[in-house]
């Protein structure tokens, strides 16, 4: 038994064995990949063919058709154009209109934290009753001085005195008008 080469397991024999399976493998795939190409060319004549005789039969009716879709799709294109500027208006319309809302609004919370300033104040007078009082005679003893009631500023002070004793305007005011009054 001879080798196929040196330090070859396989023999020369069964080496040509297996190169003529290898041989016959590519001669049957050469085999059939001609068939293929030529029923694949085949197919591609009767589909070039078959397109040539519709574009005879047909042809008027495809450039018809062509044509009609053109004209729709641009009145697609021209009526998206006009919902687009439609849109446009839209947004501008809502723009401006949230914009008065949030004028509106503004103006609304500030009426209302006034109004909430107010309440506070009257809440605070009803929680001091006697401390109002006191500066509401406070306030009456000095329009009286400013007109020179003297003696009726005095008794507006007084009252206001008995009602807050630690109030040093009222004090003070008392004291001037009883020093130089």
């Amino acid at each position: 038994m001879s080798t196929y080469y040196l330090g070859s397991t396989e023999s020369w024999e069964d080496y040509l064995k297996a190169v003529s399976q290898f041989k016959e493998i590519k001669a049957e795939i050469r085999k059939t990949s001609k068939a293929e190409r030529i029923a694949i060319s085949k197919q591609t004549q009767e589909i070039i063919a078959s397109k040539e005789a519709l574009i005879k039969k047909f042809g008027e009716g495809f450039d018809a058709l062509n044509g009609t879709l053109d004209r729709g799709f641009g009145r697609l294109e021209k009526v998206i154009r006009e919902t687009k500027g439609s849109i446009e208006d839209l947004r501008a319309s809502f723009d401006y209109n949230m914009a008065l809302m949030l004028e509106q609004m503004q103006l609304q919370n500030e009426t209302s934290l006034r109004i909430l300033n107010k309440l506070d104040d009257i809440h605070a007078t009803l929680q001091n009753p006697l401390l109002t009082q006191a500066r509401e005679l406070f306030r009456i003893g000095c329009e009286r001085l400013i007109k020179g009631l003297l003696d009726k500023a005095l008794e507006a002070f007084l009252a206001s005195a008995e009602k807050d004793e630690t109030n040093f305007m009222t004090q003070l005011l008392i004291g001037k008008l009883y020093l130089y009054g």
